[in-house]
This record gives structure tokens, sequence and C-alpha cells, in this order.
């Protein structure tokens, strides 16, 4: 069902596409619509001041509701059916029989425009949004105000209760969306975060989960009990109008000013585990090649090999004398090497934990070390202003490598092991050939320290982290940068690449690890939950799964949300076809009147398919 400002409000066949049906008779722009309980009756409100009822089976007019002496906003019906809301531009929200269409109740309190209504779970509050920056709590029997809710500095854009009916939730002009105790009227949390006012917000069926929608063209996710965010759906290039949930709470749909509709998938970058075996802070962690361990280096002096699913100890690496910076798997999984602020590198025993071998040879600290691909060689970086490579057979040093003016932070092999990276604070990244240790290529750019350097799985690629607050992909071969990767609000301290190449993680300082797209250089999701600067990020070897390391102590394991190709098999599972070119420009008529969000909530599940074409050429 979907309401427009045709002034018509039209039902449609999910299954063919065809519409079943047109409601004619509001003289003005319809903005809502929205079905009874039992799916039998529909009520619809307009800017011409009347919300109307209709039977859906005869399409035909049922009752008029006439009283309010401005434009209708929001229309519902009661969870019983017997009654139906009204919220009108009049300062008034009303109360209504739904079948003989008498007026019953007027709620007077409001001193501007009321934009929305929702009835609680039991029908015996009704909740107010308004212009007069409150929601109000309503008794459906005698009309009197129970509760004031105060906070917001804009307009309220909707109030909706939850689904047991101990908390509200208001979406505000004020840039915020917030959480309140209905018994109490207290404010429970602020969802702060958006950089334009929300108009809309929602819980998710299972009520653990919030989606706001913002014209800063973004849409958030939110922890429904703490008011964290968990997310940002960032895509959109106009204000995102509207966000709904399916009803299994996997998926969301927006709509945005920008005429499009997009499908996301909520299970973004998820947290399934937070292991804390050190007793300081853990500079790094990555996973092993078989993804099922995985070593973290820690500022305890020690690093540690666990499972990476359950946190289990498998073994404790001890020796170095100073915090351990860096500690990576060799190619087969078989030995680690670790770096240290000792001014050594060492290899170990990845399943016993026993030293094998100790590199000396830098005059200051080692940042970090890295396997070749054939495990015959390793490379480090070091303060000392160079980085060297090592035989792993001997341990001798195989050659200095001498250039930069700073410190080295971060020194890895190409993918087929003739070429080295590296980062340095000098604000360079330089490029070696292995075979001759001759410096290639000095890549200039960043405008503070490069933190780290990483290759792509098809070497012409390179990412490189900064102080100066953003990630840059260059193109090897012409040594070009060819994107930059902005949104961090702090010293970026990793990235690298995906095994396939099309996303970059990185870690900063801002307490957040961020999954991009790294062809159209677009953020996909934030990843929050750290409570200190986010040292290292990793992902598993099948590119699912991305490790994190933290001065908070903790290395934390998260699952990646799917790709949109998976999204879009699912939603053609749910819906058999595509809707029309004709039919999905009227659902995309949404332009600017949050009063037509509950008519285009009713539309969910064909507009799932409207988008489609779409999400295939945004795949992410």
């Amino acid at each position: 069902m979907t309401a427009s400002w045709d002034r018509t409000v039209r039902l449609w066949d999910v299954a063919s596409d065809k519409g079943l049906a047109v409601l004619r008779g509001h003289d003005r722009e319809a903005w809502c619509a929205a079905f009874s309980p039992n799916g039998r009756r529909v009520v619809t409100c307009s800017k011409d001041g009347t919300a109307r009822t209709w039977d859906v089976k005869a399409a035909i007019q049922l009752a008029v509701l006439h009283g309010h002496d401005g434009a209708v906003q929001s229309a519902v019906f009661s969870p019983d059916g017997t009654l139906v809301a009204t919220a009108s531009t009049d300062r008034t929200a009303r109360l209504w029989d739904a079948t003989t269409g008498a007026e019953l109740i007027v709620l007077r309190g409001h001193t501007g425009a009321v934009n929305s209504v929702a009835f609680s779970s039991d029908g015996t509050n009704v909740m107010t949004a308004s212009a007069d920056h409150t929601a109000r709590i309503w008794n459906t029997k005698t009309g009197a105000e129970i509760r004031i809710l105060q906070g917001h500095e804009g307009t309220i854009w909707s109030a909706l209760y939850s689904i047991d009916g101990a908390r509200a939730l208001t979406a505000s002009a004020d840039n915020t969306a917030r959480l309140w105790d209905t018994v109490t009227g207290a404010e429970i949390a602020v969802l702060r975060g958006h950089q334009g006012g929300v108009w809309s917000a929602m819980y998710s069926t299972d009520g653990t989960t919030v989606l706001t929608a913002s014209e800063d063209k973004t849409a958030r996710l939110w922890n429904a009990n703490s008011g964290a965010e968990i997310a940002v759906l960032r895509g959109h290039e106009d204000a995102i109008h509207w966000a709904a949930f399916s009803p299994d709470g996997t998926r969301a749909i927006t709509a945005s000013g920008d005429k499009t509709g997009r499908l996301w998938s909520t299970k973004i970058a998820a947290q399934i585990s937070a292991l804390r075996a050190h007793r300081d802070v853990i500079y790094a962690a990555t996973f092993a090649p078989d993804g099922e361990r995985m070593v973290t280096a820690s500022a305890d002096r020690t690093a540690r090999v666990s499972h990476s699913t359950t946190g289990k100890k498998i073994a404790v690496l001890r020796g170095h004398d100073d915090a351990v910076y860096c500690a990576v798997f060799s190619p087969d999984g078989t030995r680690i090497v670790t770096a240290s602020a000792d001014n050594t590198a060492r290899l170990w025993d990845a399943g016993s934990g026993a030293m094998i071998m100790m590199l000396r040879g830098h005059e200051d600290i080692v940042y970090s070390a890295a396997f070749s691909p054939d495990g015959g060689r390793v490379a480090t970086a070091s303060r000392d202003n160079t980085a060297r490579l090592w035989d792993v057979r001997t341990g001798a040093t195989i050659t200095v490598l001498r250039g930069h003016e700073g410190a080295v932070r971060s020194a890895v092999f190409s993918p087929d092991g003739m070429r080295l990276a590296t980062a340095s604070t000098d604000d360079t990244t330089r490029l070696w050939d292995v075979g001759t240790s001759k410096e290639t290529a000095v890549l200039f750019g960043h405008a503070d320290t490069v933190n780290s350097v990483a290759f792509s799985s098809d070497g012409r690629h390179l990412v490189t982290s900064s102080d100066d607050k953003t990630v840059r992909l260059w193109n090897i071969a012409t040594q070009a940068e060819i994107a930059r990767l902005q949104g961090h609000f702090d010293s970026v301290t990793a990235a690298v690449f995906s095994p396939d190449g099309t996303r970059v993680a990185t870690a900063s300082a801002d307490r957040t690890a961020r999954l991009w797209n790294a062809v159209a250089g677009t953020e996909i999701a934030v990843l929050n939950g750290h409570e200190a600067q986010v040292r290292s990020v990793a992902f598993s070897p099948d590119g699912s799964h991305l490790l994190t390391s933290s001065t908070d102590g903790t290395a934390r394991v998260w699952v990646l949300p799917p790709r949109c190709q998976k999204l879009i098999d699912a939603a053609r599972a749910d819906v058999p076809r595509a809707l029309s070119v004709e039919t999905r420009a009227q659902f995309f008529l949404v332009e600017q009147s949050p009063g037509i969000v509950s008519g285009i909530y009713a539309a969910f599940r064909p507009l799932l398919i409207g988008v489609l074409p779409r999400a295939e050429r945004r795949c992410t």
C-alpha cells in the first residue's frame, strides 16, 4: 500500500506487481496509510484535514473522520482495531470510533503541530510527537495527559513505544533520537551522531536495535538498551526520509530524496568475541593462515597464540625484554616472528611457543616484522631509520635498506616477494627491489607519519595509513594516489586489504575500526566497541571476519556484513519478481514529508524488489 501526493492511496498485489485498487476521495495530498490489525480495513490521512477509513476488499470508503482544523499528518488503528488515532497540524490528536467514524476524544495540550501518534501494544495509551519539542502520553479511555517527555531541542517528528511498552523512542530535528522510560518520563539515553535532523526512528522486531534516518544522508543502527551507535549506513546522496527493518530484523530499507531506495544488512560488523589474555596494551593481532588461531602482541613483553573462536590459550611466547609491537605467522603457520622495543626480532615455534632464533642488528626499537611469501626471509622496520632483510635459516642480516629520514614504522613484502614496501615517520612510503636492495619509488602525499603499508593480493596496489587521519590507495605502476579514505577523527594506525582486494579495513586512535569499499572509496561500516585506541586490524583468510587490537587491553573478533549479492538473493527469495520501471518510480515518489512514513512502510516488501537493480550497481 502506498500513499501519494497525487491524492490517492493504492493497493498492490506483491506477487504479481499488479495494482489492486485506487482509493480516491482525499482533496489534497495523501500523507499516510495504515492497515487495521486484521488487514481488512485501511485508514488514510491527508493534507485536506481528514482521515478516512476504507474497506480493503471492496475498495470503498467507509467513513470520513472530520474534525481537525489542519492537515492530518498521522493516523493509525488501535491494536484491537476499535479505535483510530490521528495527529494534526491543528495542535491536537484525536481518537475516533473506527467503525462509525465518530469523534470520541480530543487530546489537547501540545502548543505546536502534532506530527505522529502511536498506540501502546495494549491499546491503553497513545503517544504523540510535536513541533513543540515534546512527546506526550495519553490515556485512551479518559483522554487525560499522563506524561510529558521533555528534553529535545527541536521538533519531534516521530514517537513510538517499545514492544513491552516500557520505553519510548523519539526522533527529532535537533539531530538526535532519544530513549525514554514511559512510566517515569525519564530520559534513558540520547542517540547522538547524526549531523542533521532525524526524520524517523524505529525498533527492530526483537526490540534490541534502533534504526534512525536523517537529513545528513545517513541511517544509523543503535543498541536499544544503551543507546550506543552500532553502525552508520552511508551511500545516499540526499536526506533519508524513512527507514524500516525487515520483519526478521536482518535487513533494513531506506528511502531518500535522491530518489532511491536501498537495501542494507543490519548484521554489520557484529562483535562476536573479546579476548583479554594480556595484562597490558595489545599492540597487534592477526590470524593464522588456517583462520583457527590468532596471535597477539602486547606491552606485557609477551605474544600469545589463542584459538580465534574460543580465545583458549595455545602458547605464550616469553623472552622479550620490552614491549612486543608486532607478531605474525609464517605462510605455513608453523612459526611466528615478533618485533620488540628491546631492539630485536625473534622467531618462535607457533605450536610450543619455544624461541627458535633472535634477530639482532637494529640499533633502536623494532616496530614490525613480516615473512616473505616463501617463508625464507623476514623483513623488519625500526626506529633506527632502516629496514632489514634476514635469512630465516641462519638469522643473518641479508641487507640493510637505508633512505628514510625518519623511523621506519612498517615493512611488508609484495605477494610475489620481489618488492618491499616501507612506511615512515618522514611522511613517505618507499618501494624497494628485494633482489638489488635498491629504492625504486618514493610515494609522497601524506601530511604526517605513515604508520602502515600493505599490498593488495594482486600486488598492483598499496594502502597506507597515517597520522594525518587519512588512508590512501596507490597504483604501484604509476605511483599515483588513486583514492583517499576519509572519515576517521584521529590518527589511522593501520590499514589492510581484504584477501580479494575489494575491501579495506582500518584501525584508528579514534577508538574505531572501519570497513571501506576499495573500489569506490566509500565507507561501509564503523566498528564501535573498543574503549581506547585501535592499534591493528586484520582480515581472516576467507575475508569474513576482522580481528582488532587496542590499548584497552583487548583483541576483538568481528563478523563482517555479507556481500550485497547475498542480500539481493535473499530478497529475491522473499519476493519472486521485480517491479516494473513505472511501478518503481511510483514507490520512489517520497520526497519531503515525514507524514508519508506510514504509507511507505506498508509498501516495504515491494520496495525491496524495487531496490534490487540499483543495489547490484552498488555492491560493497
